[in-house]
């Protein structure tokens, strides 16, 4: 949709909404022979503005593009997922980083909320011997179906390690 008015000085609405007019004539998105073309600014929007829209909008483009990704995972969007190999293993390292903003120019981690139940689906191209969580070397149960191993990690508190071994 085409804005009601583009925002300047001489328009401006004080809550970073300017309402539709009328249906537009060019694309937002457009996606055509795996590649996404996204119309304007939107990383930098999401940056400034943190609107989920935009980040789903970006995390659907991505799932066009890579609808068998590396790894899935349950943990929320505050976590950092990684995938290392080293070797006959695979690691999956789960930072379960929550931050919060109290000032404008830092973030802290005061008080972080632990993970339960953390599903985490790897891409393998065979079946694990086993899988354990690190440093405790505490096994977890997992399943392998259509190239995929998958776990529940019971418990991450600030952050996990899982590794896949062979």
């Amino acid at each position: 949709w085409d804005p009601y008015f583009n925002r300047t000085w001489e328009h401006y609405v004080s809550h970073s909404y300017t309402p539709a007019q009328a249906p537009s004539d060019r694309p937002g998105v457009v996606y055509r022979d795996n590649v996404v073309y996204l119309y304007g600014t939107i990383f930098r929007a999401y940056w400034e503005r943190g609107d989920l829209n935009l980040r789903r909008l970006v995390r659907n483009c991505l799932r066009l593009l890579l609808p068998d990704p590396l790894v899935r995972t349950s943990a929320p969007a505050t976590s950092e997922v990684t995938v290392t190999r080293l070797g006959e293993k695979t690691m999956v390292h789960v930072v379960n980083y929550h931050a919060l903003r109290r000032t404008v120019h830092s973030e802290t981690l005061d008080d972080i909320p632990p993970l339960h139940d953390v599903e985490i689906s790897l891409r393998l191209a065979a079946a694990p011997r086993r899988v354990y969580q690190v440093p405790s070397e505490q096994p977890l149960e997992f399943t392998y179906e259509e190239g995929r191993a998958r776990c529940v990690v019971p418990l991450i508190a600030e952050h996990g390690l899982v590794v896949f071994e062979g």
